[in-house]
């Protein structure tokens, strides 16, 4: 079985955002234990106790908001570049595992 995570930017609906993009990534079931230990490991570095607190979503982080706030800019932008997916599955699976790499922008 293979698990399917899909995310999107942007509203479709809003006039004045000239971009909507979807994105999807396909693991096969038991990769996803490589990628949930990668991305605790980078929740750990901010809250050792509890890394699940953490939320690695990319626009607090870039912009220190909420849980991100008060923590350096360099140490969210380092954890921001860790936590990119595409980093983390890259080196680990080659193309005969699934991964399903996919981008499509269209102007609205």
């Amino acid at each position: 079985m293979h698990l399917l995570y899909v995310d999107e930017s942007g509203h479709a609906d809003e006039v004045t955002q000239k971009y909507f993009i979807m994105v999807g990534v396909s693991f096969f079931e038991k990769q996803t234990y490589w990628v949930a230990n990668e991305l605790d490991a980078i929740a750990a570095r901010f809250n050792p106790a509890d890394p699940f607190s953490i939320e690695l979503h990319g626009s607090p982080m870039k912009q220190g908001k909420g849980i991100w706030k008060g923590i350096s800019g360099h140490a969210r932008a380092e954890a921001f570049k860790d936590s990119d997916l595409y980093n983390i599955i890259e080196p680990r699976f080659d193309q005969d595992a699934g991964i399903v790499h996919g981008l499509h922008i269209r102007t609205l």
